[in-house]
């Protein structure tokens, strides 16, 4: 996978209210990531700097290379973005909107004219050419909000809440697209829907209050012999010893841990390390699958 973005140190207040803090992500090619959280977690206003629509107060995104914050039309080239609510001219039609979103893309009016054709049939929306925005249902306009983020085919797609408004049908069409898209791109996307981040994400973030809390892969099969390790305080692995028959250890939150453990793995062995380090021990316990339990626990913790 070839690394297209990434994020350092990204933070951003409003005034005395901070909304995202020390954000770090890094998007490649073939990967779609999920990002959850409550209404009011951050994700929107993290999607915006991605995209590069809000400055922020601190850090830096790289781009295929390039600065986004201080090259933005050499590094916006490669993102295409759909906010939550769609950017749409009311006295537009559909053909006249997305021929103009590919112009301030860069395009030719031959290449417009083409892009246009393929992403109206992309996203099933050939037969509303005509129609005026205005007039199209909220479903109608996601699609073209959509439409929109993708006519230039860019390599990095961010779109905040993508399937609002979408019927089923709709929806389940909008999802296979996009994962069709991933192959030679990197996808961000925010969503309520677990079901629809597992469906989609090969990894999923969760915020809360303005930094992220946690992230798991989504593409790794079960494994039959994993623990979950919780405490009330954050985690260093470096000053706790951890006992034997640990394989691996993935580090799913400041107090969560997955463990991959062998033949032999003593449970109370690694509470009572847990415990003498003075990290509270919250539950240790074999891993549950469930992304919604995984999110509960990391959103109510």
């Amino acid at each position: 996978m070839t690394v297209l973005l990434t994020a350092d140190n990204l933070s951003r207040r409003f005034n005395r209210l901070s909304a995202v803090n020390h954000i770090e992500l890094t998007l490649s090619t073939g990967q779609i990531t999920g990002l959850l959280g409550a209404n009011g977690s951050g994700k929107s206003t993290t999607l915006k700097m991605l995209a590069g629509v809000l400055q922020p107060n601190q850090g830096q995104v790289r781009i295929k290379g390039f600065d986004l914050y201080r090259t933005p039309l050499s590094a916006k080239h490669f993102v295409g973005y759909a906010p939550e609510n769609p950017p749409l001219y009311p006295a537009m039609t559909v053909d006249a909107f997305l021929h103009f979103c590919a112009l301030l893309r860069g395009l030719t009016t031959a290449q417009a004219q083409l892009a246009v054709a393929n992403i109206k049939s992309a996203c099933h929306l050939t037969e509303q050419s005509s129609h005026l925005l205005k007039n199209l249902s909220q479903g109608f306009q996601q699609r073209v909000n959509i439409a929109q983020a993708l006519v230039h085919s860019p390599e990095i797609i961010i779109l905040d809440e993508p399937t609002n408004a979408l019927d089923p049908e709709q929806t389940e069409q909008t999802l296979t697209m996009l994962k069709k898209l991933s192959q030679n791109r990197a996808l961000i996307v925010s969503s309520h829907r677990l079901s629809e981040i597992e469906t989609l994400c090969t990894d999923v973030m969760v915020m809360r209050d303005g930094s992220i809390q946690g992230k798991r892969s989504l593409t790794p099969p079960a494994c039959p012999e994993c623990w979950r390790l919780r405490t009330r305080r954050p985690i260093n692995l470096e000053q706790i010893k951890l006992p034997d028959k640990i394989e691996r250890v993935t580090v799913e939150s400041r107090q969560s841990l997955l463990l991959n453990v062998g033949q032999g793995f003593d449970p109370e062995a690694l509470a009572d390390c847990i415990i003498q380090a003075g990290l509270g021990l919250v539950s240790l316990q074999p891993a549950s699958d469930s992304l919604s339990q995984w999110y509960l626990d990391i959103t109510h913790a």
